[in-house]
């Protein structure tokens, strides 16, 4: 019985140490097939890549393009209504501007007689707004030299 025991125990150790060797191999055989899947699967993620990468880049320049054709459409658009405000708006600035000559020249007329009165000069005739011009700067004058003091 003893040696059956022993006997046991050494075909239990064989078939112990067969299994952990099998085990021990397919382990290497599953990394050696995952070193091969995986250079095949980087390949095939870089192709994916650049072929979405292509497909975001023609979305984006199909939608610049539908943007800026869409922005010229409006700037157009602006362009014609800034056109027909300013043919609008011009006629009645020019109206305003003849209606406020016209006033201020009544304005004075009228109140002559009583600035006379009070002793105020009449302002000079006024000629129409000519466009406005930048102010030039000019270099302001040099002080003059003093003389100097006398003791006292």
């Amino acid at each position: 019985m003893a040696k059956q025991i022993k006997a046991r125990r050494v075909a239990t150790k064989r078939v112990n140490e067969s299994r952990a060797r099998e085990l021990w191999l397919a382990s290497l055989g599953a990394v050696a097939m995952t070193q091969k899947q995986g250079v095949k699967l980087y390949a095939t993620m870089v192709a994916e890549g650049r072929g979405l990468q292509t497909r975001v880049q023609k979305a984006v320049d199909e939608a610049n393009a539908q943007f800026n054709a869409r922005i010229a459409q409006v700037n157009k658009q602006i362009a014609g209504i800034k056109a027909e405000v300013e043919g609008r708006v011009q006629p009645l600035r020019q109206r305003a501007e003849a209606t406020y000559l016209v006033i201020a020249d009544e304005i004075t007329v009228r109140l002559q007689p009583l600035l006379s009165r009070l002793g105020v000069k009449a302002p000079a005739k006024r000629k129409p707004a000519a466009k406005a011009k930048k102010a030039v700067r000019r270099p302001a004058k040099k002080a003059a030299k003093r003389a100097p003091r006398k003791a006292a």
